[in-house]
């Protein structure tokens, strides 16, 4: 125990001052922390909610010009006669009965499909049933430079699905790796019986969406990424590499904080994650500047107490109480 009135009081001010400061600093910090997890939280909704809004905003879109194609395909093939499935034919690979309308058989015949892009863009084909499968036998979607006659409708996507019940199909589809939004409907022939599809379909904007996800930005190391609905990642933040990627977007990866929103018009998932201990060490680092700045500020306030006790109080009597006696 200091002896000198001055030592006293500095004691007595420094054990309330002080543990006082490191208390309120200690409760701004833990404020603070709070506060860097919920905007990361918010920012990851913004996030999400963006990419949501791009994909709406495109299915909107490319769902009323499939629409329109479609209603106009129906037009010009039926124009031509009713379907019927004619005689086999060889297309690439697979024999299968040759695609009717009247007297003109479509199996790698191209004026039907084509005029009708000319008029509402996109692609067309024209599919022929062969067994339980569905063959194109015309088309103007091209696969490594040529079109892509012969080719199997994809026996285990949600089109085939809808046309073996008996129902058109409307929705985003996976075409030679490309997403498309898409129209199916049966091609019945007068009996009721379905002898091949009409596709219309638009190729999705990639390079819009690769662009609007890939300057996303979660932090220092977070992540936006689009999955499909196989579990691909198709877009991504541009300024981190796959490895970091993948552990983000698994959700079995332990250490990350995780926003996940599904698009169900086409099974897509939109991901935003980020390291819980990138917020954790923000939240360590603010911690020490507020403890620190805390300190500081009492031991000058203490300072300036003391100060003040020198002048107002010791000076005028002549130093410490006992030596002015003295």
């Amino acid at each position: 125990m200091p002896k000198s009135l001055k030592g006293r009081i500095a004691l007595f001010i420094s054990s309330v001052l002080l543990p006082i400061s490191i208390a309120v600093a200690v409760y701004f910090a833990v404020h603070e922390g709070t506060q860097l997890r919920e905007q990361a939280s918010a920012q990851a909704a913004r996030e999400v909610a963006s990419v949501l809004d791009l994909l709406a905003m495109t299915d909107q879109q490319l769902g009323l010009r499939v629409q329109s194609a479609m209603k106009l395909l129906q037009e010009r093939s039926q124009a031509l006669g009713p379907a019927t499935a004619g005689p086999m034919v060889q297309v690439g690979e697979h024999t299968v009965p040759n695609l009717m309308f009247g007297a003109h058989g479509q199996a790698e015949k191209y004026e039907l499909a084509d005029a009708v892009t000319a008029v509402a863009g996109g692609t067309v084909t024209l599919f022929s049933k062969s067994g339980d499968k569905f063959v194109r036998v015309s088309t103007n979607v091209m696969k490594e430079g040529k079109r892509a006659v012969g080719t199997v409708l994809d026996p285990n996507g949600s089109a085939i699905a809808q046309i073996d019940a008996g129902r058109a199909f409307y929705g985003q589809v996976d075409i030679l790796g490309t997403p498309y939004v898409t129209g199916y409907e049966p091609i019945r022939n007068a009996a009721g019986s379905t002898v091949g599809i009409l596709y219309v379909g638009y190729q999705v904007d990639v390079k819009l969406l690769e662009d609007t996800v890939g300057r996303a930005r979660l932090l220092k190391g977070g992540v936006v990424a689009v999955v499909d609905d196989k579990g691909k990642v198709r877009f991504r933040s541009s300024h981190v590499d796959e490895q970091t990627v993948d552990k983000a977007v698994n959700s079995n990866e332990p250490g990350w904080v995780r926003l996940e929103k599904t698009f169900p018009e086409w099974g897509f998932k939109v991901v935003a994650a980020y390291p819980a201990a990138e917020v954790a060490a923000a939240q360590r680092s603010r911690a020490m500047t507020i403890i620190a700045g805390a300190i500081v500020a009492g031991c000058a306030v203490l300072g300036v107490l003391m100060l003040l006790l020198q002048q107002l109080v010791l000076r005028p009597i002549g130093g410490e109480p006992q030596t002015a006696m003295d």
